[in-house]
């Protein structure tokens, strides 16, 4: 046992004053006058061995009471195990989304923030916190003092890159020593397991309840259906929706913006614990990155009734045609529209510079590819290559494809094959046309190549099961093979309606779509196709904060790389010196929006662990035996009151004497 107060023991002094009231007030004496005093001396006796025990018990009752009221404010406690003067705190707050809930006490962050002033409140000067967020700030990785460590706790704001409390956690216990660590947090079940904490260190679990809140409908994702969206084309936007909640979410309105403009709305019902999809047509009318917002109206929780994403219109591409003397008409004729930038050279003349812009480079009837050829286009990892054959091809020549993923040309079959099978599945004839194409115009071919088809994706078959068309996946990199060429020794097939959609997909088709949207704590790369500057490192702005994000760079492309960097949901501008040339939508993660939490009876309470869950008021006390060990202050107080209690009693009922 010991005293926080010590010094109040001086007061102890004051139990002379019943002692000497005792002594003076308690011996005068009244004179009786009797006629015969030989009757009183057996009542005597008995009254004084009455007078002295009442005497006594008044006397040790006044002691007692000044003790115990001396003693309260000494505050005698029995000291925790790991008190220490020079102790070392880490307090875990959590920051994520799900703390924006609001309820009868207010925003939940706000809430846990005057929590954590009150843990720091109650500990010593001589105490170092460290303080863990999810936003992981460098300068939290630095032991802080009292002062310090509130103004830190008054900056925290909301983090949208949730990493898992466990592992916040654990990453900062690893870091260093600490005496003790509270947990403040909704202790959200998505962003928390319970089960990897290590129960050996002393963990002070505080939650900070959502009250009443049993609803909510949040956006999942936003994706895009089209490879490639351009301007004047309609483009297909989904939306997946989830309700979080144990009762159906009913006629919930669900919009589209897209540069501040609404372009779709729509009402829908979700079963309880479902999810729905919600798809939106939008014809943009502009090229570059547009921003777009899918926002609905749901219940109680409003942080996740947004959602961003980035609808990148493409600009014109460009096409490269290779020949040996002069291009095919059928290949230009295709490529002649506003979108395509064509440009023709012979294969003994490469333009390397043009090469390397180039998004489509088509192999036109060449009889000879040479390896230094594939070698210059292996260079561009980005790129689409359309080879179509000449009937008096060199295959010992095509053989150098297989440096682009390409299977071998085994040798030309001079017998009619009839086209019997498109296949519309491959994301290849996405938006070509319909699941079953109709009125196609298809000619058979008098002559076609044979080719081991490998690790492709058939594209168009011959009855007999060899491909007229097929595709090759390359890292990023797409090879698009034609069998049979485009001239009158193949027969007639060029004719046929089926030329246009095969051919022009090559220059829209892409391995791999666009990312419309990031979480902020995915993990991701943003590509963004541009004539890179090495030396001028591409910048982001966020609400006119700039900064450089971490980055690769290829010679005609930048990889953004997405990690902590983007902390805060919202549309990141990416520019170079002076142009905007990307749009990177960052939200808040989807499993911010469940409402799922443990409670107490979920924690496996042991020695080491213990659940705080008074509110602000309460916590200066329970944190101070914690840190103190057990105060016996108001037993004390209540002792001395009932020792004056006693007194009191003692002198006013009983039978004075």
């Amino acid at each position: 046992m010991e005293l926080l107060y010590p010094n109040f023991l001086w007061a102890l002094l004051a139990i002379s004053i019943p002692i000497a009231i005792h002594l003076f007030n308690f011996r005068k004496y009244t004179t009786l006058f009797y006629s015969d005093v030989s009757l009183l001396k057996t009542v005597q006796e008995k009254t004084k061995k009455q007078r002295n025990l009442k005497h006594l018990l008044v006397l040790v009752a006044r002691i007692l009471a000044i003790i115990f009221l001396v003693l309260a404010f000494a505050q005698p406690f029995v000291p925790a195990s790991d008190a220490n003067e020079d102790s070392t705190i880490l307090i875990v707050l959590d920051n994520s989304a799900s703390m924006l809930a609001i309820d009868k006490k207010g925003e939940n962050l706000n809430y846990a923030k005057l929590k954590a002033k009150e843990i720091v409140k109650n500990y010593s000067s001589n105490t170092s916190f460290k303080l863990a967020t999810h936003n992981q700030l460098p300068k939290h990785n630095l032991l802080l003092s009292k002062a310090e460590v509130v103004s830190e706790i008054d900056l925290i704001d909301v983090a949208y890159n949730s990493i898992a409390l466990e592992n916040l956690t654990s990453v900062a216990i690893k870091a260093e020593d600490f005496d003790r660590v509270f947990v403040v947090s909704d202790f959200q079940k998505t962003n928390l397991n319970i089960e990897k904490l290590d129960s050996a260190i002393d963990i002070s679990f505080m939650p900070v309840p959502i009250d009443g809140i049993t609803k909510n409908v949040g956006i999942d994702s936003v994706w895009l259906e089209n490879p490639i969206a351009l301007e004047g084309f309609d483009q297909n936007i989904s939306v997946l929706v989830s309700n979080y909640s144990n009762t159906a979410a009913n006629e919930l309105s669900v919009s589209l913006e897209v540069e501040n403009e609404l372009t779709g709305a729509f009402t829908v019902d979700i079963a309880p614990k479902g999810k729905t999809t919600v798809n939106f047509k939008y014809q943009p009318q502009t090229k570059g990155a547009l921003e777009g917002i899918v926002k609905i109206i749901g219940p109680k929780l409003r942080f996740d009734d947004e959602r961003y994403f980035s609808l990148k219109i493409a600009k014109e591409r460009s096409v490269s045609i290779i020949n040996s003397g002069e291009s095919s008409k059928v290949v230009t004729s295709v490529f002649t529209d506003d979108f395509v930038t064509l440009h023709e050279m012979r294969s003994s003349n490469l333009d390397l510079e043009m090469l390397s812009q180039s998004d489509l480079i088509v192999l036109d009837h060449l009889t000879t590819i040479t390896s230094q050829l594939v070698d210059v286009l292996s260079k561009n990892k980005e790129l689409n290559v359309l080879v179509i054959p000449n009937y008096k091809a060199d295959l010992k020549s095509y053989y150098n494809l297989s440096d682009l993923g390409v299977t071998s040309f085994n040798k030309r079959i001079d017998q009619a094959a009839e086209i019997s099978e498109i296949n519309t599945e491959d994301p290849y004839f996405y938006s070509a046309f319909g699941k079953n194409p109709k009125n196609l115009n298809i000619h058979g071919v008098q002559a076609y190549y044979s080719i081991y088809s490998g690790l492709s994706y058939p594209l168009v078959k011959f009855k007999n099961g060899s491909p007229l068309a097929l595709r090759f996946e390359n890292e990023n990199r797409n090879v698009v093979i034609l069998t049979s060429g485009l001239t009158k020794e193949f027969g007639t097939w060029f004719q046929s309606n089926l030329i246009y959609p095969l051919l022009y997909q090559s220059v829209l088709f892409k391995t791999e779509v666009d990312i419309p949207s990031f979480n902020a704590n995915d993990l991701g790369v943003y590509s963004i196709k541009h004539k890179t500057d090495s030396e001028k490192p591409l910048k982001v702005a966020l609400n006119g904060d700039v900064f450089i994000p971490k980055q690769q760079t290829y010679p005609q492309r930048t990889d953004v790389l997405l990690d902590n960097q983007f902390r805060t949901n919202g549309f990141y501008k990416v520019f170079n010196e002076t142009d905007s040339i990307g749009l990177i939508a960052v939200n808040i993660p989807a499993q911010e929006s469940a409402i799922e939490f443990y409670t107490k009876q979920d924690f496996s309470l042991t020695n080491n662990w213990q659940y705080l869950d008074g509110d602000v008021t309460e916590l200066g006390a329970t944190i101070s035996s914690l840190i103190n060990g057990v105060s016996y202050w108001k037993q004390c107080l209540l002792l001395a009151l009932l020792f004056l209690l006693f007194e009191i009693v003692l002198l006013r009922f009983t039978k004075s004497v």
